[in-house]
């Protein structure tokens, strides 16, 4: 490329910079700078990195005029990068969309952290409960509509009702609310989207709880409450799980049912656990192959099944898409986190998405 060398350039009209997209930027060159359409704004690039230089700096997502591309890109923008930043709804229109859509954003938790570093900006995409209280004793609004058992898992990703504003944890400021949001059904056709599935547990007073394991014998749960001696009691910490798809899309792994055919993936997926980004995360392996059992279970090849490697640890892996979720209210979400006796506590499962720019990634 040769260089343009003027001390002034007249024009009526304006100066029209070259448009790219994130994925068409051109071959770097420190001070090159574009307008990126994904985004929004111009860019110049530093030696290092492409940064914002303008534009749409201002994308906060604080009302639907000033929707972001994706809550990471708020994060990766905030005007002090030295402090952390608040979950929140906030407005969000994907790239190649027309549409803002209100959703609450994770911003506080890494997503696992790891060699893939600093990794916030999740959005909510799916919520439902599970558990004996989940089975008659909560009024359950959203998808359910007010009643009191919760719903099947595939019945609400199959559903064609969302409910974006209103999916907000219980513990953080929310009403017990299942369904989707219009996010799930915009980026699970679209590879490279990670996922993190949090696990928050309510007693009758609606008071988040904590569940010691400690002792407990069925260690195959997913949880780091029982999972060798990385697994007792942590009962400051909440528990998450990320699943680093390496562009295979979430309908791929997840299924439109919970038997859903087809149990070769496009590439290896990985799993780990961050019990609240306090130092302590559990590499669950990779896979490369769906386990499906019928309707009761759907998950990934694991040494407990004795499946061939690469294959991810324990056998909890097996059922950590879905376990049970062909039923409603206490097992529409079972052995995720424990498997239900007669406890007088509802699960609220979560799960948000990223883009994976940066991932935990052994299989490449």
């Amino acid at each position: 490329m040769s260089d343009l060398n003027a001390a002034t350039i007249n024009a009526t009209t304006g100066f029209k910079f070259p448009i790219v997209t994130s994925s068409s930027r051109p071959s770097v060159q420190t001070g090159l700078t574009v307008f990126n359409s994904d985004t929004k704004s111009f860019e110049l690039y530093d030696g290092t990195d492409w940064i914002a230089i303008g534009g749409a700096s201002d994308l906060d997502g604080s009302t639907a005029a000033k929707a972001a591309p994706d809550a990471a890109w708020i994060w990766d923008n905030r005007p002090d990068k030295t402090i952390a930043m608040q979950n929140a709804l906030k407005w969000i229109k994907l790239p190649g969309t027309s549409t803002a859509y209100q959703v609450w954003c994770n911003f506080e938790n890494n997503g696992g952290g790891g060699p893939a570093g600093q990794r916030h900006g999740w959005m909510t995409v799916f919520q439902n409960y599970g558990g004996p209280r989940a089975a008659g004793s909560l009024t359950i609004q959203g998808q359910n509509g007010g009643s009191g058992s919760s719903a099947r898992q595939y019945d609400i990703w199959n559903s064609s009702s969302y409910y974006d504003n209103i999916l907000i944890p219980r513990k953080e400021g929310g009403q017990y609310v299942n369904g989707k949001t219009h996010i799930w059904d915009l980026v699970k056709n679209d590879p490279g989207w990670d996922l993190m599935k949090c696990y928050n547990l309510y007693n009758s007073s609606n008071n988040v709880v904590t569940y010691d394991m400690t002792g407990y014998t069925d260690a195959g749960n997913m949880s780091p409450w029982n999972q060798g001696a990385y697994c007792l009691s942590r009962n400051t910490r909440q528990v998450y799980d990320i699943l680093s798809t390496r562009n295979v899309t979430l309908r791929s792994i997840m299924g439109d049912s919970i038997s859903s055919p087809g149990s070769s993936l496009d590439n290896f997926v990985g799993l780990f656990l961050d019990s609240g980004n306090h130092g302590g995360n559990f590499d669950w392996g990779e896979a490369n192959t769906l386990t499906i059992s019928g309707s009761s279970n759907r998950g990934f090849s694991n040494n407990s099944d004795n499946n061939s490697t690469p294959r991810m640890y324990g056998w909890a892996a097996r059922h950590w898409i879905s376990y049970a979720s062909n039923n409603t209210g206490r097992d529409s979400h079972r052995c995720q986190f424990i498997c239900w006796g007669s406890e007088d506590y509802a699960i609220e499962i979560t799960y948000m998405v990223r883009r994976n720019m940066l991932y935990y990634d052994k299989a490449s």
